[in-house]
């Protein structure tokens, strides 16, 4: 007579079940937290990041069964003449404080927010770079307004990471006309702003508290609090976006534990979890994926 062998998947939830009893959790493996674009990476191959190829490869698949309904992407400030926020400034949708990286300028590489104003025209002649480093021909880097445009009246939720310049001035009128324009745009019932910075996220709820918020834990970017989230320190981070009133409170996938994830529940906050794209990223997400709401992919297929 054979042997009876378990298959190994059953194994693997098995002790993930066990585990999760044993911290007093109750889970389930539900698995019903919504995959996030990822800088609106993910949806076409040739698309290059926080690009209106990429948002509008979301919008047009948004409800189909294999493609999210969420985007995220980044907005900073640019002293342009004329610019939509106060003053020669305005909101330019782009991760790095350079265009190096992502696009080609004809004029040479562009700085945010820059030390003096420059003509819109001479941000709108560069030309994005896809993912593989070659340069598009018509793909420019979009302002925050051509994306809320694009995004009014569709069913995609938006994540809109705010990135501080260090100038407090500057962060505040960032935060301000972003809720702003958001508002402007009838986009505050699918709009989510973010930003590592709690102070652009008071000024938020200070000039519209409709506008839901993210925080993440590590609040800012100095090493020991980089460094955080590798030894799972974080729970006094948690704490302070728990005590502003965040709506969620997003982790990296190594600072999903037991501990940490029933802190923020016990507040009824959501999770969210960032730079879960490696393979043991997507380990972690599976094993407590019962707990989460939120997950940024750059490549969502591997959350299908």
């Amino acid at each position: 007579m054979g042997s009876f062998r378990i298959p190994p998947l059953a194994l693997k939830l098995l002790g993930i079940f066990i585990f999760c009893v044993a911290l007093g959790l109750g889970c389930t493996p539900s698995g019903d937290f919504d995959v996030v674009y990822h800088r609106a990476n993910g949806c076409r191959s040739d698309a290059p990041e926080n690009s209106l190829m990429g948002l509008q490869c979301v919008v047009e698949n948004c409800g189909s069964a294999d493609s999210p309904c969420a985007l995220e992407g980044d907005v900073r400030i640019m002293r342009i003449v004329d610019g939509s926020a106060e003053g020669d400034l305005e909101l330019v949708w782009i991760h790095d404080g350079t265009t190096a990286r992502t696009a080609r300028c004809p004029d040479g590489d562009l700085e945010l927010p820059g030390t003096s104003p420059i003509a819109l025209s001479q941000l709108q002649d560069c030309r994005l770079r896809r993912l593989d480093g070659t340069v598009t021909e018509n793909e420019k880097i979009p302002t925050l307004d051509e994306v809320l445009e694009q995004l009014q009246g569709t069913s995609v939720e938006f994540y809109l990471e705010l990135k501080g310049t260090g100038d407090a001035e500057l962060d505040e009128i960032l935060a301000r006309a972003a809720v702003l324009k958001v508002k402007a745009w009838n986009m505050v019932n699918q709009t989510v702003v973010t930003s590592f910075q709690r102070d652009i996220l008071k000024t938020v709820e200070q000039t519209n508290p409709d506008v839901r918020r993210a925080c993440f834990a590590p609040v800012g970017l100095t090493l020991e609090q980089s460094l955080s989230v590798f030894t799972g320190g974080i729970l006094g981070d948690v704490d302070d976006c728990l005590r502003d009133g965040s709506h969620f409170v997003f982790v990296t996938p190594w600072a999903l534990q037991g501990d940490v994830l029933q802190h923020i529940h016990s507040q009824n906050r959501k999770v969210g979890v960032f730079g879960a794209d490696t393979l043991d990223g997507y380990e972690q997400v599976e094993a407590w994926q019962h707990k989460l709401h939120i997950v940024y992919a750059d490549h969502p297929a591997m959350y299908e």
